[in-house]
């Protein structure tokens, strides 16, 4: 089990991240083993918005999760999400196909380990939509190619969708995060490390990971 303790100091080295990057907004951030409605929080300072999502029903996961967003139109962008709906009619078998406008944000997804001092730092994507749904970030993003099917790198894919002066603002938001994290004894693994194979360790049917594991699986991870 992981202690009362060790959460709190999570939450307030968050808040203190959030007053210390005033050019950034917090759009999300979605709490380890607790259920929580999206409400504004009202004590952040004006220069930041703070939304805390609900997790999905009856999950949990190992860290306390952020994106941060440069306040800035090219870090925003439109999208849409379809639903399938069961009809009204009991006799109709064919399900209603809807699409929903939504709006997302690019930034830094911030993965604070609730169980020792890591933390991870992955360039990825919010979105939420209309008819309430949301794609929420994540600590490591899966990307593929279209044509081939490849998997793609991170921070190539957002090298190519950005122009390269936002990038480098990707790039500084990331470093000033690590400066603060660091701050609070608190170490960013980088890649080379979070992909160091974990001999012996072995997941429990409880969590979604798959074998063999990394290090990034034994401190950030998703359960039911």
């Amino acid at each position: 089990m992981l202690g009362t303790e060790w959460v709190g100091e999570c939450e307030d080295r968050l808040d203190v991240m959030s007053e210390q990057l005033g050019n950034a907004k917090w759009i999300v951030a979605a709490h380890a083993g607790q259920m929580v409605p999206c409400v504004d929080r009202p004590t952040q300072p004006s220069s930041c918005e703070r939304l805390i999502c609900t997790p999905v029903l009856d999950e949990w996961q190992s860290c306390h999760l952020v994106l941060l967003a440069p306040k800035s139109q090219e870090f925003r962008f439109e999208d849409e999400t379809v639903s399938m709906e069961e009809p009204e009619d009991p006799e109709q078998e064919e399900w209603t196909e809807t699409t929903y406008p939504g709006e997302g944000w690019i930034g830094c997804a911030v993965g604070i380990c609730l169980a020792a001092p890591y933390a991870v730092i992955n360039l990825c994507s919010y979105s939420r939509y209309e008819d309430g749904t949301m794609s929420n970030p994540e600590v490591e993003s899966f990307i593929y190619a279209e044509e081939t099917n490849e998997r793609v790198d991170t921070d190539r894919y957002h090298r190519e969708i950005l122009t390269p002066e936002a990038f480098q603002k990707l790039e500084a938001l990331r470093g000033e995060i690590a400066a603060i994290l660091g701050e609070h004894r608190i170490q960013v693994l980088g890649e080379p490390v979070l992909n160091l194979h974990a001999p012996g360790l072995k997941a429990s049917p409880e969590v979604f990971l798959e074998e063999p594991l990394r290090v990034r699986d034994a401190f950030f991870f998703r359960g039911v």
